[in-house]
């Protein structure tokens, strides 16, 4: 089974583009503050690499990734899995809820968690 890290590389991450995406959407302008904390911020993006690389972790199976951005036209592989990445919004929502000490969300329909 192939793991999403033979696809993108942790610098494929664009966490503060994504912050400010997921900002009164799937977060809450307060929970988009803590993020954005050098503090914070730091963590979340280990923890996005690390749930990314942890081959018990269902995100690190680059099946679930498959789809996430068929309407984005990339120019290689690479992008186009960066983008698959970039649209999984469970991904940063669970990395975030393990850094502020949330519950952890079952779906990226738990935003209530978020402050929404």
């Amino acid at each position: 089974m192939k793991t999403i890290t033979e696809y993108v590389t942790r610098e494929d991450i664009d966490l503060l583009n994504k912050l400010s995406n997921m900002c009164d959407s799937e977060i809450s302008e307060e929970i988009y503050d803590r993020c954005i904390e050098e503090k914070s911020f730091e963590a979340i993006e280990d923890r996005v690499w690390k749930l990314m690389n942890d081959k018990n972790s269902k995100f690190s199976k680059a099946a679930l990734y498959e789809g996430l951005a068929d309407e984005y036209e990339a120019t290689d592989e690479c992008e186009m899995w960066s983008a698959c990445v970039y649209n999984c919004d469970l991904l940063y929502m669970t990395a975030i809820a393990y850094v502020l000490n949330l519950e952890i969300p079952e779906s990226s329909g738990d935003i209530g968690i978020f402050g929404l």
